[in-house]
């Protein structure tokens, strides 16, 4: 809508400010989520839909740059906020996830496809506000039912419950696929190389190279940036005293970057400096060159220290099973007791619960611990346990 009241440079500074406003809804989120009072929030969110929805037909009317210039600053206001509460769900659900990457890689796409869906799909431009408030209404509803799992008290019980067996469906971005490999180990090393990517793509585009192929890096290193940043820090909320803070502020930091970078680059390309841009870009390229350098290192080392360690677990288990094998050589243990023993050492559940892993009865149960203190000459469980950890192949 601001392109039919302000040039491509007006455009651009609009949106980033507009966006930029979403980072005070991320900050305002944590302050909602103390209101104790689940009746007010629900108003509270009822509100801020039903000024939503007016402010989606305000900026389709175009009245002039002022009004979707406030319109749009306040709707991201209230789109940031709702911004922090999928954030926290998310970190609720998959922050101990080995597919964290890949929930927001996916949530990403999708919510890029309905943006490209709605602006190439509805033309008129009444039917797309429309569609537009729909979505917010129906995000109101959704985070209403949020709101009352998290006062019923059974959100975080269910949460974690599932968090561990949860699936992804459909086809993940790249950038989240990427991103989970081998535990997330290599997120970090990814996108470096990614930014040295749309760094090198700036200078070429620069220095006259195909636009086209630029946009496209281009918008393939957002779609990078923006699962980086989201997924480190819902990853990060989980283990903080304020996670609904947390858990926004990835996407909090890549919309206030996307403001200063807008402000930035619109001023250097006015400027007309193409020196001072190929220079500027190159200087980035030295410094994220060497950051990288610094934590190729340090991955080495990381790496080599998790491989002696992974080391030290094969030699640890390998000795625990030659003593265990020793152990009922000497002591004579039959085949059951052997079972016996290594559940024993491994659980610490009560007579009925081993009996009904053994499939055994409680009464089997004890002629085997029986024979087992007799065997070793000690009197119960516990004595039995400190005998066989005191125990040397030796003795």
């Amino acid at each position: 809508m601001m392109a039919y009241v302000a040039d491509a440079e007006g455009v651009v500074i609009a949106q980033s400010r507009i966006l930029g406003a979403s980072v005070i809804g991320f900050f305002l989120y944590p302050l909602f989520r103390r209101q104790q009072k689940a009746g007010i929030k629900n108003i509270l969110l009822f509100a801020a839909s039903f000024v939503s929805v007016i402010c989606i037909f305000l900026i389709q009317q175009r009245i002039s740059y002022q009004s979707i210039m406030i319109a749009g600053c306040l709707i991201f206001v209230l789109f940031g906020m709702a911004g922090g509460v999928i954030h926290k769900k998310a970190a609720d659900l998959f922050a101990a996830d080995k597919n964290l990457a890949k929930a927001v890689g996916v949530s990403y796409a999708l919510g890029l496809m309905l943006q490209f869906l709605n602006n190439n799909l509805v033309r008129w431009d009444v039917a797309e506000a429309i569609v537009l408030a729909l979505f917010t209404a129906t995000g109101a509803i959704l985070m209403i039912g949020f709101n009352g799992q998290e006062n019923s008290g059974q959100a975080e019980e269910i949460q974690n419950h599932v968090a561990g067996r949860r699936k992804i469906t459909g086809k993940p971005e790249i950038a989240g696929v990427l991103f989970d490999l081998k535990g997330r180990r290599f997120m970090d090393i990814i996108m470096y190389c990614v930014t040295l990517l749309s760094t090198i793509c700036a200078v070429v585009i620069e220095l006259g190279g195909p636009f086209l192929a630029g946009l496209i890096v281009f918008y393939l290193s957002a779609g990078f940036f923006v699962v980086y940043f989201s997924t480190g820090f819902v990853e990060l909320a989980d283990s903080m005293k304020l996670p609904e803070l947390w858990a926004g502020l990835g996407r909090t930091a890549n919309n206030f970057c996307a403001v200063i970078i807008g402000h930035v680059s619109v001023a250097m390309l006015a400027s007309g400096n193409s020196m001072m841009i190929s220079v500027t870009a190159l200087v980035l390229f030295a410094l994220i060159s060497i950051t990288m350098f610094l934590y190729a290192g340090r991955v080495k080392t990381d790496l080599g220290l998790e491989k002696e360690e992974d080391q030290d677990a094969v030699k640890t288990d390998e000795n625990d099973i030659r003593k265990f094998t020793a152990f009922a050589e000497k002591f004579l243990l039959t085949d059951r007791e052997q079972e016996v023993m290594k559940l024993l050492l491994t659980s610490d559940e009560n007579v009925q619960d081993l009996a009904g892993e053994l499939f055994i009865s409680r009464a089997a149960l004890y002629r085997h611990l029986t024979s087992l203190n007799e065997k070793t000459n000690t009197k119960s469980r516990i004595g039995l346990l400190q005998f066989y950890y005191g125990w040397k192949a030796t003795d």
